[in-house]
């Protein structure tokens, strides 16, 4: 099966269609991208008073069949069939490296609590290194679909379509009927023959019709795997008389719920020590950063210029009331301001980005859109008056009618969402602007999708092979089919819903047949870029205007600048971009490479009057500087560290080195920068 290269937006028509590209929308979409190799699909945004109406390129009205791999894949699975034979080469191939090494040990140790250790450690050496979360494929594939995917609100997908996959699912259980079908006529002969030819010869036609039915299912559904009907528009044919009516209602309208702009959030562990908020269906959250600032007017240069690094601090940190109230006669007040000016500024900041994009960028595309975020608890009980409200809360913000007002029951996110590699890498980052008392917090959470699950790619890889020993293999897996069924009549036996699956509450498809981890290499790096510039685009953004609007943005710089350097991990690796190293690796902490430095008073007490000496000289040569508020940024985070000790040095030295690329034409501030270059060079070695 060829799995095509087009991408694909996440809104979905009622037959599993693609929307037309020119049907008008409400809420923002964006979205950048190059002239694609094969069809793809682009949202228009909605036009803006004075703008003139534009229509699409016509490459990207040619084809709305073209589905990106990852609905492929998804669609694929209903096709799949459990390799069975392969999971019993493995556990005879561990049951042969353990029995002679178990036998030996029972004959060489007496003592049963040497014995009992040495099992343990003959366990732990030889059993199987494969992680990832089983997932299921075909017939339980499609019982999970139609009961945990399909029913209520579906998890908004991110990069591929979900209304093929569930068209595709719906159709693919003839195949189930049919097999249950051939079960119970092979039951029925079973009985037939026990009863006239005796029981040996009842179980035997049993087993053989058994076999001759799973045999007959898999060859069917590899047939219908190779035809890739889910390529084809999803139409009313394929609402046939095995699914429901209401289903069938809910197969063919339009579902408002899968257009992406109302998503669950749930607190889950991260790698396992520390619980974090996830937005459901946009893969791992890889931090969870803040800049939070009082909103006051920005003090001219004079007025700071003899300060000391501690008072400068105490300003910053904790600013008096009249200074946020403005009461301060000689500074020029704020301009006020509200969050959802604030997050419609951003997004359309990032909407400039849209233009002039050169052509050896890489084919993906990026989307800038609203969203209403939900906790999965009450994800279920959303009413459909209610999540009216709660759309038009994503599309039109907090101030507008019929929106949602209630604050600790939802809130609204801007996303700016990469989709790359055929929609298989999808980084979205959800920001978050709150102001209130004066006081702005910009919250930052962004998310990576990891690659498809390997058992869903060995599976469509192994689809696509033939020949005898393909043959020869079905005729095996369908023998062991027979097993497999017998084993559904254990009791107790446990769910057959994905491990990941929690079995209640909302739940994302994409999530659960992804990889545990980020084991593409390339994809990790193009996730850790994406990532670092969508942060950076966004406080670019958010600087430009709280500068438009007479806001002091020290304290922001400080706490961008800390943000981008140490941006939190990603697949249990930290991410640096720049000079600065793990945060977590200071002197005097356990397993930390830094050492205590040794201190020289006198060496301290020269460098402490250059650093004063070079912050009088910024202020007083200001204007002969490149970049005033960067220098201004990077000498206040050199003030801040702790100077006495190898991590604080460095990090100031770093920090130096950025301020005398920036300083320009200022030869007192270059000076003064060497020269505590030096002293700190001096003092670590």
């Amino acid at each position: 099966m060829g799995l095509g290269t087009g991408f694909e937006s996440d809104e979905d028509s009622p037959a599993g269609e693609l929307h037309e590209p020119d049907r008008p929308r409400k809420g923002r979409r964006l979205s950048l991208r190059k002239e694609p190799g094969a069809p793809s699909l682009s949202i228009p945004r909605p036009r803006r008073p004075g703008e003139e109406a534009t229509r699409p390129p016509s490459a990207e009205t040619a084809d709305h069949e073209a589905l990106s791999d990852v609905a492929r894949w998804l669609c694929a699975a209903s096709y799949l069939r459990p390799d069975h034979a392969t999971k019993l080469a493995r556990f005879c191939g561990y049951s042969v490296r353990l029995a002679p090494r178990a036998l030996w040990i029972l004959l060489t140790r007496r003592k049963p609590y040497k014995r009992e250790r040495a099992l343990n450690k003959l366990l732990t050496d030889i059993r199987p290194t494969d992680t990832q979360l089983p997932v299921p494929l075909g017939h339980e594939y499609l019982r999970w679909v139609r009961k945990r995917v399909g029913r209520g609100h579906p998890v908004p997908p991110h990069g591929f379509h979900l209304g093929p996959v569930l068209q595709t699912t719906a159709s693919a259980e003839a195949l189930t009927h049919l097999r249950r079908l051939l079960l119970v006529l092979a039951l029925a002969a079973a009985v037939l023959a026990g009863t006239a030819l005796g029981p040996l010869t009842g179980v035997a036609v049993a087993l053989a019709g058994t076999w001759a039915a799973c045999y007959a299912d898999r060859i069917l559904a590899y047939s219908q795997f190779h035809k890739a009907p889910w390529v084809r528009g999803r139409g009313t044919r394929d609402l046939r008389w095995w699914i429901g009516p209401g289903r069938r209602r809910a197969l063919r309208r339009t579902p408002s719920e899968r257009n992406g702009l109302i998503v669950p959030y749930v607190l889950r562990e991260h790698w396992g020590d520390k619980l974090m908020h996830h937005i459901m269906g946009a893969g791992t959250v890889s931090s969870d950063d803040a800049i939070g600032i009082d909103v006051a007017a920005a003090d001219a240069a004079e007025s700071r210029s003899a300060e000391s690094g501690q008072e400068r601090l105490v300003r910053e940190a904790f600013r008096s009331v009249d200074e946020i109230l403005g009461r301060a006669s000689t500074r020029k007040p704020v301009t006020h301001f509200t969050p959802e000016e604030l997050h419609s500024h951003v997004a359309d900041e990032l909407g400039k980005l849209l233009d002039h994009r050169p052509t050896h960028h890489p084919d993906n595309r990026l989307d800038i859109f609203d969203v209403a975020a939900v906790s999965a608890e009450r994800w279920h009980d959303i009413t459909t008056t209610e999540w009216e409200s709660l759309l038009t809360l994503a599309r039109e913000g907090t101030g507008a009618k019929g929106a949602a007002t209630e604050v600790k029951e939802s809130g609204r996110l801007l996303c700016a969402r990469i989709v790359s590699r055929d929609g298989e890498l999808v980084t979205s980052l959800y920001v978050g602007f709150a102001y209130e008392h004066h006081f702005l917090r910009v919250t930052l959470r962004p998310h990576v999708t990891n690659p498809v699950h390997p058992t869903l790619r060995e599976g469509v890889r192994a689809a696509e092979r033939a020949g005898p020993a393909w043959h020869l293999r079905t005729a095996l897996n369908a023998f062991l089919d027979v097993f497999a069924l017998l084993d559904r009549l254990r009791p107790m036996r446990p769910p057959s819903r994905p491990k990941a699956d929690p079995g209640r509450g909302p739940v994302s498809l994409r999530e659960v047949y992804s990889s545990l981890r980020m084991d593409d290499m390339l994809q990790y790096d193009d996730a850790r870029r994406h990532i670092d510039w969508l942060q950076r685009c966004v406080f670019r953004a958010v600087l430009g205007f709280l500068q438009e609007h007479n806001v002091d943005v020290s304290a922001f710089l400080k706490q961008a600048t800390y943000i981008l350097q140490n941006s939190g991990t990603l697949n249990t690796g930290v991410i640096n971009n720049g000079s600065m190293g793990n945060v977590q690796n200071q002197p005097g902490a356990s397993n930390s490479q830094q050492r205590q430095a040794n201190t020289d008073p006198a060496a301290d007490a020269r460098l402490a009057e250059t650093l004063d000496a070079l912050g009088a000289a910024l202020t007083r040569e200001r204007a002969q500087l490149t970049e005033p508020e960067q220098c201004r940024a990077l000498f206040d985070l050199v003030r801040q560290q702790e100077l006495t000790e190898d991590s604080g040095r460095t990090m100031a030295q770093s920090m130096l080195g950025q301020l005398a690329e920036r300083c320009g034409g200022a030869p007192g501030v270059a000076s003064l920068t060497a020269s505590a270059l030096t002293m700190l060079s001096t003092a670590m070695s």
